[in-house]
């Protein structure tokens, strides 16, 4: 049995196509999801079954931004694609688990990701001279997500 641990910061990023990624990851959510009951009314009182249905919570994913805003274009050029209906506009989102020696253990796979949300990007002039890199978030829909071993 492995009584380790599992550090907040022991992940890594990939969606494929995405070059960007994987080392620009500052923070991801891994979605919450319920399994929907079946509510049958009876005379005076309603019963509940077990469901078929999952009802997942939004994949939400801070990215650490570049000079060159490159995930950020990355980002609004898959967001574009899809108002226009060019290419493939789903893509399977991976997030590896790392062990304590960096290794990667579990992948977390979101199937048929696609990006709903780019947030806004905070420039400021009021941090002084501590260095401060900027951050965006992506909100994506998914169809399913399983966790696997790697």
């Amino acid at each position: 049995m492995n009584y380790n641990n599992l550090p907040a910061n022991a992940f890594e990023v990939s969606i494929p196509s995405l070059r960007e990624t994987s080392f620009r990851t500052q923070g991801i959510n891994i979605p919450g999801f319920q399994l929907e009951p079946i509510v049958m009314p009876y005379p005076g009182a309603e019963q509940s079954f077990a469901g078929a249905t999952y009802n997942y919570e939004d994949l939400t994913i801070e990215f650490i931004l570049d000079e060159d805003l490159k995930i950020y274009d990355e980002l609004t050029t898959w967001l574009n694609s899809q108002q226009k209906y060019e290419g493939n506009i789903y893509r399977d989102l991976l997030v590896v688990t790392l062990t304590a020696s960096s290794i990667a253990n579990r992948v977390f796979t979101f199937k048929n990701a696609f990006p709903f949300s780019i947030g806004s990007i905070q420039f400021r002039t009021d941090v002084g001279t501590a260095i401060t890199y900027l951050t965006c978030t992506a909100t994506f829909k998914f169809s399913e997500f399983k966790l696997n071993a790697k």
